[in-house]
């Protein structure tokens, strides 16, 4: 496997020299489309029936005659940029890219699949960067890997001469699961030719986890009513090699629930940083008056406990009459509340949402529009009583006179 993965990052590293090879120069800006031709052989004999799908990311930007390439939304909240492109920071564009449609989404794209011939071809597309990745399998494609993603650029410029070249050819590399099946002496050699050094290896750690946080109540299902709607918690991030936790929560959240058990689920943090170190994170909530509180794994679960005081059996109560007892209305049925029970980063900030993946709303900044209204109100307040003061100080002047 070791094999495997350095060709597939060798591969990477080809498609990138091609991307970088047209970002150097300035292209020319036109209303002419282009065409990508994917081949794909194993040892000369084309390989029928994997399902590639091809993703615009970038676009060409006028400037003047002459333009350069730049990232289309959604990509670009992702972090993708083309500003002076290289190796390394192609391969950065891969890894996010990889990360992107490793999670489900709603990105659209155009797929073909290899013909008899091995060929997969897409034709009248825009000048720009495409992401292309193989979705599916069948037939003879199902005896071989899936081929690593790669970036290609159109226009790009032909290496044998001076002219933008509108048609791109494509020969990623095939590896067999497990055996190799036989076939012919291998035909010409590939168009595209091995870098001078290895491009770097795309890490194998993840970039994002999911964490959720389990409260349980042991009140005799409220018995005494003390139970709050939500309580609020804190969670806390750190390097796995610092040795002690922020004292300012990364993020804090309502949390409510219906039982004796509620969950929130954080999506998307963060767990390595750029250089591989890992993040930590803790829980904590803010205390629960009447209820002792007890942690585990680090804050994920948090019990809630209260203890109902038991009658004391040698007092006997007083007997009831029942004759006069009107039996309590039947309360009607109420919609059942909107209850947070995970958070998302989205658009630049922390959004709640319910447990049918509804968002019920953002989580309120420091110093939000409601306090600066009470800050407003306030002002008022003083000014109009120190009008009124003033006045009456000149009103007992003038008695006095």
């Amino acid at each position: 496997m070791g094999g495997v993965k350095m060709k597939r990052a060798l591969t990477i590293g080809l498609c990138l020299l091609m991307l970088c090879a047209a970002l150097l120069p300035a292209i020319a800006i036109g209303q002419r489309m282009g065409m990508v031709n994917v081949s794909l052989k194993f040892e000369g004999s084309p390989v029928e029936g994997a399902t590639l799908t091809v993703y615009q990311i970038g676009r060409t930007k006028q400037s003047g005659q002459t333009g350069e390439f730049e990232a289309i939304e959604p990509y670009t909240q992702q972090g993708i940029s083309f500003e002076n492109f290289t190796i390394e920071k192609g391969t950065a564009v891969i890894e996010k890219l990889a990360a992107v449609f490793a999670k489900p989404n709603s990105l659209e794209g155009v797929s073909m699949t290899t013909d008899a011939n091995g060929q997969a071809t897409w034709s009248s597309l825009a000048h720009g960067i495409y992401y292309i990745r193989q979705t599916k399998s069948e037939g003879m494609a199902d005896e071989f890997e899936f081929i690593a993603p790669f970036l290609v650029a159109i226009p790009v410029m032909n290496s044998s001469s001076t002219h933008w070249a509108e048609t791109i050819e494509a020969f990623p590399k095939l590896e067999t699961t497990p055996t190799p099946t036989p076939s012919p002496a291998p035909s010409t050699p590939p168009l595209i030719t091995l870098p001078p050094t290895d491009p770097p290896v795309v890490p194998s750690y993840p970039s994002y986890i999911n964490l959720v946080v389990t409260k349980s109540w042991k009140d005799s299902s409220d018995a005494d009513a003390l139970r709050p709607k939500n309580i609020v918690i804190h969670l806390y991030q750190k390097l796995s090699s610092a040795l002690e936790y922020d004292t300012t929560p990364y993020l804090t959240v309502d949390m409510a629930g219906v039982g004796n058990e509620w969950k929130f689920t954080f999506y998307d943090l963060v767990r390595y940083d750029s250089s591989g170190n890992r993040y930590d994170y803790l829980v904590r909530e803010v205390g629960v008056n009447g209820y002792e509180t007890k942690y585990d794994k680090n804050g994920f679960t948090i019990t809630n406990i209260h203890a109902t005081p038991t009658p004391d059996p040698n007092i006997t109560p007083p007997p009831v009459t029942t004759s006069f007892i009107t039996p309590p209305p039947t309360p009607s049925p109420s919609p059942q509340p909107l209850v947070p029970v995970s958070v998302r980063y989205v658009d630049e900030e922390w959004v709640y949402y319910d447990d049918y993946g509804t968002p019920l709303g953002a989580l309120p900044q420091t110093s939000d529009e409601s306090d600066m209204m009470l800050y407003v109100v306030a002002a008022f307040v003083l000014m109009g009583a120190a009008c009124i003061l003033a006045m009456l100080l000149y009103r007992r002047r003038r008695k006095n006179q």
